[in-house]
């Protein structure tokens, strides 16, 4: 029964869309091996529900030119064309550390004439700044929800190791764990394996295996996902990369393990072709049916450029005897920086393009609280104890006679307040909001109801203020 169970897990896992989240913190190699993560993970059915929202909206489409996230992008703006007119749809807001580290973002949605939250991520570092944890809830009923929290560990080449995917239960209050994705690394540090493991109440249960072969020159070759079928691996997926002279990829082969039929069968073709300069100017998209063998989309899409920037791309498909325009992608760039991406489809009635979508992003240096060091006259804010804690941790303070001498004699400017924020900058609970005489506190904050993540704790008297983070990890 089992052996069975598995064997329609396989044949679902066939037919997936493979969602790929990068996260702008990891470099090229790591993006990669999370990609590897992803594509193991997307078969889960609420994973791959959740990841769909997150393909569809502007964060994943933002990783398509590389100067995006250079700069400082604060908010990116996603709007509809209706009615002749641009409608709000979707906005992205980006959350940065005090050293410019992107710790998370918020997806909202345009309802009813104004911005309701739908998604959002929160980024915990590690002491070199890669991501630790990350968090994703949805806005459900009101209030945040969790969804997933992904637990990442690193070699000593500071590669992913280890990444284990945790679910949230919400009738327990608790994290559940979901799947466990180890990689293996030659002497060079390249991917060589992938284990993916589900979580069945007690035991981690191989479901899926990867294996990766290189060329001479350290690209992939040859990648191979089997499936484990409870007394052994069955193949799942083989893809073959070409390279030409200059070692840029022409051509991805997808070919799926038809179980019944005991062989290979050709589902996905990505083929490039490559300017004077190394850049791609043309991407063909070939797909097959399964079933019958037959192609059943053919598509290409032709990049022109600007210098190094992308400034349109093309997209069209086989009709035929001839490509027919489909889509229009035109890029806008100020201070190298995209700040537009303008989405047009093709009327075939009208034989014109027309709006569709429009991408804005804009761009500043990242508004961070500084700390004041703890000089005379001026009043303390502790570093919280324990850190990283869970659920409780305590916060000192101090207010000598100095700090408020200057001070109004009206309450509000005499007023001591001490508030937590997250990592967007949304309040989430006020510790201390009365009149404090000159003298030495401490407070407990309890984050039992908090998902893990880094937060930001402020004590303001009057004008001065001072902001410490705090790691909450469960």
């Amino acid at each position: 029964m089992k052996k069975i169970l598995l064997l329609v897990v396989f044949l679902i896992f066939q037919n997936q869309i493979v969602a790929q989240i990068e996260n702008p913190n990891f470099t090229a190699k790591q993006k990669n091996e999370i990609k590897i993560l992803s594509k193991s993970l997307s078969f889960l059915p609420d994973f791959t529900k959740l990841t769909k929202k997150l393909t569809n909206s502007n964060y994943n489409k933002l990783q398509k030119c590389t100067v995006v996230k250079s700069g400082g992008i604060k908010t990116s703006l996603i709007e509809l064309w209706l009615n002749d007119n641009w409608v709000n749809s979707m906005l992205t807001t980006f959350a940065f550390d005090l050293n410019n580290h992107e710790t998370g973002y918020l997806i909202q949605k345009w309802q009813n004439n104004d911005w309701v939250n739908d998604i959002d991520e929160g980024i915990v570092l590690n002491e070199q700044n890669f991501p630790q944890i990350d968090s994703l809830r949805s806005w459900e009923d009101n209030k945040w929800v969790n969804q997933f929290k992904h637990i990442y560990t690193y070699n000593s080449n500071n590669d992913v190791k280890n990444a284990i995917t945790m679910q949230w239960n919400d009738t327990t209050k608790t994290w559940v764990k979901m799947v466990n994705l180890t990689l293996s690394y030659d002497e060079e540090f390249k991917v060589i394996e992938s284990l993916m493991e589900i979580w069945d109440d007690t035991n981690w249960t191989p479901i899926i295996k990867g294996n990766y072969v290189y060329n001479d020159f350290d690209s992939l070759k040859i990648s191979l996902t089997q499936m484990w079928m409870g007394d052994e691996y069955i193949d799942n997926e083989r893809i073959t990369y070409k390279y030409n002279e200059k070692k840029l990829k022409v051509e991805e082969l997808y070919e799926n393990w038809l179980f019944f039929q005991s062989a290979w069968a050709k589902s996905l073709r990505y083929k490039y072709e490559y300017n004077n300069s190394g850049q791609q100017i043309v991407k063909y998209d070939e797909q097959w049916d399964l079933a019958t063998g037959d192609k059943k989309v053919y598509k290409k899409i032709s990049t022109t450029y600007t210098g190094k920037y992308i400034a349109e791309e093309l997209t069209q498909e086989w009709k035929d005897t001839d490509w027919v325009n489909t889509d229009l992608n035109t890029y806008t760039y100020n201070d190298n920086k995209m700040t537009k991406n303008l989405w047009q489809k093709w009327d075939d009635t009208n034989n014109k393009w027309y709006n569709f979508e429009r991408w804005t992003f804009t761009y500043g240096n990242t508004v961070a609280v500084r700390e004041k060091k703890n000089e005379p006259g001026n009043f303390y804010l502790s570093q919280n104890y324990p850190n990283p804690f869970n659920p409780a941790t305590t916060i000192k303070y101090t207010i000598p006679s100095s700090a408020v001498v200057n001070v109004a004699a009206d309450f509000s400017q005499r007023l001591t307040t001490l508030k937590v924020y997250d990592v967007l900058g949304r309040k989430v609970t006020t510790l201390v909001n009365e009149e404090k005489q000159p003298g030495s506190y401490q407070v407990i904050f309890n984050a039992n109801n908090l998902p893990s993540g880094i937060y930001l704790y402020r004590l303001r008297i009057g004008n001065n203020t001072i902001t410490k983070k705090c790691l909450l990890i469960k």
